[in-house]
């Protein structure tokens, strides 16, 4: 080796298999409404990266802008809400840092960003 040589390291990475059948319950220009499998994680979070909720819809509806409205558990099946633009998903974290009241309000502030826009 000579001064100012570099070596890198690249491993092989896999994730833990997920469940991938993700069924759309809902969909309009604002929100996707769709109804989560378990296992399969919202987010990255770990050794998950590629293998999770959020990763699989922006690659399939090709919006990179799409986020999370609220999170459930990897283990947990359920209905999950996703604003289709970023300034949705921005303004409605800014309207409840509370956990526990977000759960109520995230379907009021929807109803009335969308009604402001429209």
């Amino acid at each position: 080796m000579k001064l100012k040589d570099q070596i890198s390291y690249t491993s092989e990475r896999s994730e833990p298999p997920v469940a991938t059948n993700i069924q759309t319950i809902f969909e309009d220009e604002h929100l996707l409404v769709v109804n989560k499998p378990a296992p399969l994680p919202v987010h990255a979070q770990g050794v998950f990266i590629l293998h999770t909720l959020i990763y699989m819809l922006r690659q399939k509806t090709n919006n990179q802008d799409l986020g999370l409205g609220h999170r459930l558990d990897r283990e947990t099946t359920g209905i999950i809400v996703l604003a289709k633009h970023r300034e949705l998903t921005e303004s409605s974290w800014r309207v409840s840092k509370i956990r526990t009241q977000r759960k109520v309000i995230w379907p009021w502030f929807v109803a009335k960003w969308i009604s402001r826009k429209s």
